[in-house]
């Protein structure tokens, strides 16, 4: 086994740390890993802190993208999950593609014997929308996929001695998640994404990977069921997205469709008055009123589906 010596790790170090079991990173890229670190992409889990729910998420042909608004803050949680022994810790960096779009710099830290997913906030430092890509759709060996885009360096490092306090964080933070959820000001369509929060919440603690009892016996196990849990996890975040979106979706056009319905019928009745008064030669104040009023209903009606589309 190759003891590594205090200080940054390089690729061929990062690769030694992950034969060696000193750390692992599921679903693994090799694409990602970078002469300095391991790149980590967006997932669907992306939560607005404006509207305390699901980031809405466009998909235009082959790419994925989100607007985030000028001043907005989003919090991703990544695609990927890792574990570091008590040995390695390591920093966060921003992508300079996305920092010269306007996105605010991420600093934070990785503690040693940190397990999980990241939850990493990007917020929009300008004046102006920016388009965010979070992936795209490609193809590999003749087979479409959907691959998700970097947006985050971890740079990693060795100690020089072992930590000995344990991680006071949560795996994957998503005690931040819950509270943000229960906000009084949060979406009315974040019930199902504080259940769902919850769901994801109650499956990483139940099946925690307890590494402090990894020994040479059983260290292939306990690295193959990391990697089958975050690699579950991973495609259900993208399961739990499109369920609440669709659901979201489905309750506001069930709740609406008395508005859709008058708006219809409004606006039809101002066609017909429009064409009314071309027919008619003197004008007549009544209908002008009239038309006025029929405007004025379809603009109140409308408040609340537009609205509430806007929230999903």
């Amino acid at each position: 086994m190759i003891n590594l010596q205090a200080g940054f790790m390089s690729d061929c170090d990062i690769l030694n740390s992950i034969k060696n079991c000193q750390m692992r990173i599921a679903p693994y890229d090799e694409k990602k890993l970078t002469p300095v670190g391991y790149d980590f992409s967006f997932s669907r889990f992306i939560i607005s802190l404006k509207t305390k729910s699901f980031q809405k998420i466009f998909m235009v042909e082959d790419e994925m993208y989100f607007i985030l608004k000028p001043n907005e803050t989003v919090l991703v949680l990544t695609n990927e999950a890792i574990w570091v022994s008590n040995e390695i810790g390591g920093t966060f960096h921003s992508r300079v593609s996305l920092v010269t779009q306007g996105l605010g710099h991420v600093s934070t830290t990785l503690d040693p014997g940190w397990q999980g997913q990241l939850l990493i906030p990007i917020n929009n430092l300008t004046k102006k929308d920016i388009k965010v890509t979070i992936g795209k759709k490609v193809t590999n060996n003749g087979e479409e996929i959907f691959e998700y885009d970097s947006f985050i360096t971890l740079i990693l490092y060795k100690a020089i001695s072992p930590a000995i306090k344990p991680s006071c964080k949560k795996a994957s933070r998503y005690e931040i998640l819950k509270k943000i959820m229960t906000h009084k000001k949060s979406s009315r369509y974040n019930d199902d994404v504080s259940k769902a929060v919850a769901d994801m919440e109650l499956e990483i603690t139940k099946n925690e990977i307890d590494f402090t009892k990894v020994n040479s016996q059983n260290v292939e196990e306990y690295m193959k069921n990391f990697d089958k849990k975050y690699e579950y996890i991973s495609r259900q975040n993208d399961v739990i997205y499109n369920q609440v979106i669709n659901k979201a979706t489905d309750k506001m056009t069930k709740n609406n469709k008395f508005y859709f319905v008058s708006i219809i019928f409004l606006m039809i009745v101002t066609v017909a008055f429009v064409f009314g008064l071309g027919y008619v030669k003197t004008e007549l104040q009544w209908m002008s009123t009239a038309l006025s009023t029929i405007m004025t209903a379809v603009y109140i009606v409308s408040i609340k589906p537009i609205r509430d589309y806007l929230e999903i």
